[in-house]
């Protein structure tokens, strides 16, 4: 690789449930390096909170999601060696209910 990264993010396209829900989002991936998972919500699609660790269902009309990856704690950058960091694999699934 000429210019491998050492970290990244991807970022899911917004997701609306029509109504405002409590939905705990949970993402399954597979990676090679430390994975952090993130949220970010609104409640009108245009005004979005800060992304932040998932610890809980959150309240919301509309959700995104953010992975990022970066190279495990520890690996060896010396010159000429930059471990690489992927993202095989990555489902989002979301879980709660609308109730009427």
């Amino acid at each position: 690789m000429w210019d491998p990264v050492t970290s990244f993010s991807y970022v899911t396209v917004p997701v609306n449930f029509g109504a405002t829900v409590a939905v705990l989002p949970v993402a399954t991936y597979t990676a090679d390096g430390t994975v952090t998972f993130e949220a970010s919500t609104s409640p009108d699609g245009t005004t979005w909170s800060a992304f932040a660790a998932v610890a809980g269902p959150l309240l919301t009309q509309y959700i995104k999601t953010r992975v990022t990856v970066t190279i495990p704690v520890g690996s060896s950058t010396w010159p000429g060696v930059t471990p690489v960091c992927t993202l095989r694999r990555l489902m989002i699934s979301y879980i709660g209910k609308v109730t009427s």
